[in-house]
């Protein structure tokens, strides 16, 4: 009986130990669940902000490669994708920058350029390009290269087909050098240097350079007229010295004739060169 009663005293405090265990289980599973949303949450955002500076980079790569050197990643974060936009908006000023300086090059270069795609087309001229064909830029970009191009050989003539250095460069994917004629509107031809130079990028083309040899062509022109003068007046002076020669010649024998009267014989003979 003793022990029941003990029993049975400890009864309400098991019960309220149960309660009060259970209420802490209770707390520490709402607490642990909201830790989890808190987590997922925080896990969400940096996952969003990850994701959307990914993409922003991405784009902004993207747009580099298909040749926008003006974009940029407008991004005023602190964290590590901050300093990537920082970094690529540089690396695309220093570009843009470099890309400036060779347009700049090639716009005011004294010799023809023109980019020519895998085709044949003609993607790009410069000012001088277009002056040494007689057409306007904008007349002669996207068309065929034979169509905006007259090229004839050193002499004058037609190239056979296949045989010009666009031809061959398109053709064979190496670099071709030779003298040409362009042949403009007008129907003129100038004497050009052609130089063809495949690109390496994956998607081929080559770059055209012409570079107008008219002066030195003149200049050489006048040296030969002044090399045939020179050969000429030389061969005056020959014929002249010669002529000199003989006038000494006789003016010595007739001067022995005065001086020995026999010598009038040997005179007689010597006439004859004369």
């Amino acid at each position: 009986t003793i022990v029941g009663a003990a029993l049975l005293e400890y009864d309400p405090v098991l019960t309220a130990a149960e309660q009060r265990t259970n209420g802490l289980l209770w707390l520490v599973g709402l607490s642990t669940a909201a830790a989890m949303l808190i987590a997922a949450g925080f896990a969400w955002v940096l996952l969003s902000r990850f994701g959307s500076g990914l993409k922003d980079m991405m784009r902004g790569m993207q747009a580099l490669a298909q040749g926008d050197a003006m974009t940029r990643i407008g991004d005023g974060r602190n964290d590590e994708f901050g300093q990537l936009a920082d970094g690529f908006n540089t690396m695309a000023d220093q570009l843009a920058s470099a890309r400036a300086h060779i347009e700049d090059i090639v716009e005011t270069a004294a010799e023809g350029i023109a980019v020519l795609d895998a085709e044949g087309r003609i993607a790009s001229v410069n000012p001088a390009a277009a002056t040494m064909i007689g057409r306007r830029a904008d007349k002669i970009v996207g068309l065929q290269w034979d169509a905006a191009l007259t090229l004839h050989d050193p002499k004058g003539a037609e190239f056979a087909s296949g045989a010009s250095p666009v031809e061959m460069a398109l053709a064979t994917g190496r670099q071709q050098q030779r003298e040409i004629r362009l042949v403009r509107l007008d129907g003129s031809q100038i004497p050009i240097i052609a130089s063809c130079s495949p690109l390496s990028r994956s998607d081929g083309g080559l770059v055209l350079t012409l570079n107008d040899i008219s002066e030195l062509r003149r200049a050489e022109g006048v040296v030969n007229e002044r090399a045939d003068q020179l050969a000429i007046l030389n061969r005056e002076l020959h014929e002249k010295s010669e002529t000199t020669a003989r006038l000494v010649k006789l003016g010595e024998l007739l001067q022995a004739c005065v001086t020995f009267p026999e010598a009038f014989s040997v005179v007689g003979t010597a006439m004859t060169e004369f």
